[in-house]
């Protein structure tokens, strides 16, 4: 990003003598120290912000914008933090004369990039002593290690160079503490969410990666730069989040709609170098050049806001259409519901306010000759109806259409208003019903005016204009297509055993309880068979006998069971509670969930040494130390017992620990059930595993070092760890000497 600098003008007269500012050799330590340590807030964030910015800048600088830069976070079998960008890499020249510096940076002259401090590089040692940089660079894999050195200044070494085919680029790996671990996984979800080419982020697994995923998408869905609604304002640059200080600006900077835009949340982004930065990057430094810009970037999004809503309002055609615009602005979740300053007081229809969303006819629906809510006055005459018969028809969960008395019509929409122009007093919900349960309609009115004069008086009075559809119109429906037969067998009632019927009447979402159920002719005391206690045509758990569910839920426990491998008997009878108070003596009738039960405990003891051995295998691949130890096995068998031991015990899992493809399975049918599988598949303990990597780490401490992706991937590689494994071998031994040896 290119620097802003203000001129500086400056005269002197009677110079005697001068001097300027420096810094000594013997105080570089107490800078760097203020740079490392003091410089920022947040060490965790700074350490994932300034490698990924960095990242993303080097892709950009080699022409690959659109590639994703790749983050490895953290875990607990590999405490460690990578950062790789893809861009051209780093010369030993570029790394010991640009990359070590403080204040060196290759960017400071385009807005292309990011960065532009010479900062960011050292970042990590504002939260660990040394990290390591690989570096892809002309063919060759170079490996340097950054570290805090005696004097306090810091330094960088060269451990490695070998040829490498790996595309170019620079890898950061910060090693992490245990009790960060978690941190840096909340911390990557709020900072990658903004980044324009969403990164490849390993480590966090399948859930937190879909929740990255949705978040990702919601955040890149700003229209014109700006989204609202958010939780809280922030100005994006760069693709980096800065909170919105409005304490930094004066008291007349900000108007009222300003605040009101701020106070509803707003992301708001920025091109690069429209806005200057802290040196940390943790804030905005508000200087009169970045006040200007955040507060034209304000102007111009209220405008585009006042512009969209006046679209919305012209492209009304009638009354109702602008009702229900008012009613969709004044909902809780309407984007516009805390902008109403900036989008005017009022919703106006031929240049009279709307206020409300709301069409109410209750002068018109008691009778003319009483006084009239209309105009306050008697009237008289012969007619002894009310203009208007309002009525509205809705269902709410699995009851059926009803119909009630209303007075007032609210703009909705998916809603239809039909007039009853053929008088209709029967017959009526076979119109009606066909538009709610077929053509899936929220709610149906019905206008069934005196005559055609009061239609025309309510219509002018009211401004009521959305269309209306003649009853006339509409087919006439028997309503057992939609509810079956409307009348219960009073014979299931006075009966006490049944058989279970999976699909009946063709699987309608509208049958009842009582529908899957027929009558069995079968003794409880004496009969062989499975079945299940069933009242008022509901079923209960045994496990959970006061929670009463759906017989249609018995469809989806027997499809779970199958899926598991559970052999699900043909017939499944249903007992009321003194059928099933019979049967409970009867060694011969089971009950159908118990047999389930037992059946997924024979299924999950065959599975559950598999289980615990995919998962075993699942922490080694997590941790890339046992990866390519047990990968590599035959380069360092015979080397050292202690390594050996390793390899014989985890072996077998690494190799052939293939995860049980039906475990899931099993695991959702003990669901279904509400009994837990955990004490049958309970999580594995890897309390061993990690003390075994714990000690091996303390017996070869630059293991994990070592055993980074790519590292072991030579002869010559491999021959260094063999030496270092016997030199450590050989140190031990002659530790063991040397004590044996003392007084």
């Amino acid at each position: 990003m290119i620097t802003k600098q203000a001129p500086i003008t400056h005269s002197a007269t009677g110079v005697q003598a001068s001097g300027s500012f420096g810094i000594k050799t013997e105080d570089l330590s107490t800078i760097f120290h203020i740079l490392r340590n003091q410089l920022y807030k947040d060490p965790r964030m700074a350490v994932l912000r300034e490698y990924s910015c960095n990242a993303v800048d080097a892709n950009v600088e080699a022409g690959r914008r659109a590639t994703p830069i790749h983050v490895t976070l953290p875990t607990g079998f590999s405490p460690v933090l990578k950062i790789r960008d893809f861009g051209n890499g780093l010369s030993s020249e570029g790394i010991f004369n640009v990359y070590v510096n403080y204040g060196r940076s290759t960017k400071g002259n385009t807005n292309d990039a990011i960065g532009m401090l010479g900062i960011g590089s050292k970042s990590g040692f504002s939260y660990v002593d040394s990290f390591v940089i690989t570096s892809y660079h002309g063919g060759k894999k170079t490996v340097y290690a950054a570290f805090i050195d005696p004097s306090r200044v810091g330094a960088v070494n060269k451990l490695s160079e070998e040829d490498s085919s790996e595309p170019s680029g620079i890898e950061i790996a910060v090693p992490v503490k245990n009790q960060d671990i978690d941190s840096f996984y909340s911390r990557a979800m709020s900072l990658f969410i903004n980044f324009k080419v969403k990164p490849k982020i390993d480590g966090w697994g399948a859930y937190k990666q879909s929740e990255f995923d949705k978040k990702h998408q919601e955040a890149q869905s700003r229209k014109d730069g700006y989204r609202t609604g958010v939780s809280s304002s922030v100005l994006i640059m760069g693709s980096i989040a800065y909170p919105f200080d409005t304490s930094s600006f004066s008291t007349n900077d900000l108007t009222p709609l300003h605040h009101e835009l701020i106070s509803n949340g707003v992301e708001i982004e920025f091109n690069i170098g429209d806005l200057e930065i802290a040196a940390s990057r943790e804030a905005l430094q508000y200087t009169d050049a970045t006040r200007r810009s955040i507060i034209k970037k304000l102007n111009e999004i209220i405008a585009l806001i006042q512009k969209d809503f006046q679209k919305k309002v012209k492209e009304c055609k009638s009354l109702f259409d602008a009702k229900l615009l008012w009613q969709s602005v004044n909902k809780y979740d309407s984007e516009y519901r805390n902008l109403r300053q900036i989008i005017g007081k009022a919703i106006t229809w031929n240049g009279n306010e709307i206020p409300n969303d709301r069409f109410d006819f209750g002068a018109f629906t008691i009778p003319p000759q009483s006084t009239s809510a209309l105009n306050g006055v008697k009237t008289t005459g012969v007619q002894t109806e009310p203009d208007l018969v309002l009525a509205c028809f809705s269902r709410s969960g699995y009851s059926r259409v009803n119909g009630m008395a209303v007075k007032v019509i609210q703009a909705e929409s998916n809603v239809v208003f039909v007039e009853n122009d053929s008088g209709l007093i029967n017959g009526i919900k076979n119109r009606v019903v066909p538009l709610i349960e077929g053509q899936r309609k929220a709610k149906v009115y019905l206008l069934t005016f005196a005559n055609s004069a009061a239609k025309k008086r309510v219509l002018d009075v009211t401004g009521f204009d959305a269309p209306l559809v003649p009853i006339s119109t509409l087919k006439a429906e028997p309503l057992s297509k939609y509810y079956g037969s409307s009348v219960v067998p009073n014979k299931k009632h006075s009966t006490n055993t049944f058989t279970f019927v999976s699909n009946p009447n063709n699987g309608s979402y509208l049958n009842r309880n009582v529908d899957f159920w027929e009558q069995a002719d079968v003794n409880p005391k004496k009969d062989t068979g499975y079945y299940l206690e069933i009242d008022r045509f509901s079923f209960v758990l045994p496990n959970q006998q006061t929670y009463y569910r759906d017989a249609r839920h018995i469809n989806d426990i027997i499809a779970a069971m199958r899926a598991a491998g559970v052999t699900v008997p043909p017939v499944i009878y249903g007992f009321k509670k003194s059928a099933a108070e019979a049967a409970i003596n009867n060694k011969n009738m089971v009950n159908i969930f118990v047999y389930f039960e037992e059946e997924l405990k024979k299924l999950a003891a065959q599975k559950h040494g598999a289980f615990l051995k995919a998962r075993e295998r699942r922490h080694l691949i997590n941790t890339s130390l046992s990866v390519h130890f047990l990968s590599n096995e035959s380069s360092y068998l015979g080397l050292d017992a202690r390594l050996d031991a390793f390899f014989d015990k985890y072996r077998s899992s690494y190799i052939s620990g293939a995860n049980p493809s039906d475990v899931p399975l099993i695991q959702e049918a003990f669901k279904t059930l509400n009994v837990s599988a955990d004490k049958y598949f309970p999580e594995y303990d890897a309390t061993a595993l990690n003390r075994d990597l714990c000690a091996l780490r303390s017996l070869f401490p630059l293991i994990s070092h070592i055993f980074n992706e790519g590292f072991i991937a030579s002869a010559a590689s491999t021959k260094m760890f063999v030496e270092y494994i016997k030199l450590v071998k050989a140190n031990a031994e002659m530790a063991e000497t040397i004590n044996k040896l003392r007084p």
